[in-house]
């Protein structure tokens, strides 16, 4: 792998937690290929429109605050049109000025391919908790 294609998927990874952090639901969809799919949890998202739909009903109105730390990357290259990854995700979250704060932690796997321009986009993400503190 090339390390242009390493920095863009690191890129990509940082932009999706800086995001989620900053409740910008538009953007957060912009990462993904039209076609793309998220899915944490119970809740399975097909298409970037449904993914922005429902992250920005999620995030309306809310007091919440998150931190996304993501760590232990590692890296395949399928081809020269795929990449599937996994990492560790760290998760603060508070949701209101008089809650305490929790933490998670999840095991995400994604798959990346490249867009029409040619650029790489989340095809999958999939997000699994696996401890809460």
């Amino acid at each position: 792998m090339e390390a242009i294609e390493r920095h863009a998927i690191e890129d990509l990874l940082s932009a999706f937690a800086w995001h989620a952090d900053h409740l910008d639901a538009q953007l957060l969809g912009e990462l993904f290929l039209p076609q793309g799919r998220l899915v944490m949890g119970d809740v399975e998202l097909n298409g970037a429109a449904a993914i922005v739909t429902y992250l920005g009903k999620r995030f309306e109105g809310t007091a919440r605050i998150t931190r996304h730390v993501w760590s232990d990357l590692r890296i395949v290259q399928q081809s020269s049109e795929e990449i599937e990854t996994t990492l560790t995700q760290l998760t603060y979250e508070k949701a209101g000025e008089d809650q305490p704060t929790t933490a998670r932690v999840s095991d995400v796997s994604d798959r990346f391919t490249k867009d029409v321009a040619g650029r790489w986009r989340f095809a999958q993400r999939v997000v699994k908790r696996v401890l809460s503190l």
